[in-house]
């Protein structure tokens, strides 16, 4: 079952080639909310999300993700959709949120496949049934263990600043910054970039109009390593100061860089 309401975005850049492999044109991901790059991820927001396993030799990882999606509002400033409680069995701490689980392919930068196994929705008549999704959990678990990540052990993550003090001959930096798209200055590109020997390694986009109180935030949580290598997890959400409410945030996972 394919989810469209969440999406990883990963690109491989050749940048420096001493600290990742692959090869594409342009060093940053560019994020378009029209697109299905951006995984029509509006009014969305994540609660959390996980790397359940990897297989290193393959390069994949199992995705674990709790979403939810916003209250929506009409012309007026009226409530037009809210999200509604399921009574999805084990989400009573969240009883709004929905679970994806996933495998991604951290050499091709996409999805090999996604299971909805709760979907969060503004109406009754949307919730997956008990028996979807245990179909779905079931699916998600087997295929898991035919891709080799099924049996991994959940991998440890650590804090940014610890991985980097543990390792300062990377000399990982992350930079946050706004730039004009044009000479008008009216868009922006919200941009994030990840610099390691005083290069840029990876960077991911959004274009933005402050003008129109919109803003991009970039925020990296976590490291995940073995051997000589390693990716970060972070999280971006664009926002509008205009609509209440309105937003969509998702979690994106960084090439496997080598050091």
């Amino acid at each position: 079952m394919k989810a469209v309401l969440i999406a990883l975005l990963l690109c491989w850049i050749p940048v420096a080639p001493v600290w990742c492999q692959g090869t594409t044109q342009d060093p940053y991901i560019t994020v378009d909310r029209d697109s299905e790059i951006s995984g029509g991820m509006e009014y969305v927001i994540t609660h959390s999300f996980d790397i359940v396993g990897v297989n290193w030799e393959k390069g994949l990882v199992a995705t674990k993700q709790v979403y939810e999606i916003e209250e929506q509002y009409g012309e007026e400033g009226e409530v037009s959709v809210t999200p509604y409680n399921c009574g999805y069995a084990g989400m009573e701490k969240q009883p709004l949120a929905g679970v994806i689980l996933g495998v991604y392919d951290l050499n091709a930068g996409a999805f090999l496949e996604t299971f909805t196994v709760y979907a969060s929705v503004g109406e009754a008549s949307a919730c997956l049934s008990h028996t979807e999704s245990v179909a779905s959990l079931e699916a998600a678990k087997a295929y898991w263990t035919s891709q080799g990540v099924g049996n991994a052990a959940k991998p440890t993550v650590l804090a940014v600043k610890e991985f980097a003090a543990q390792h300062p001959q990377l000399q990982l930096e992350l930079k946050n910054y706004d730039v004009p798209v044009d000479e008008n200055d009216f868009y922006r590109w919200g941009i994030s970039e990840v610099w390691m020997g005083g290069e840029v390694v990876y960077g991911i986009r959004e274009q933005h109009t402050p003008s129109a109180l919109t803003g991009v935030e970039y925020t990296y949580y976590g490291v995940v390593s073995q051997g000589d290598g390693f990716f970060l997890l972070g999280k971006s959400r664009y926002f509008n100061l205009w609509e209440p409410g309105y937003s969509h945030e998702y979690p994106f996972v960084t090439p496997v860089f080598k050091h």
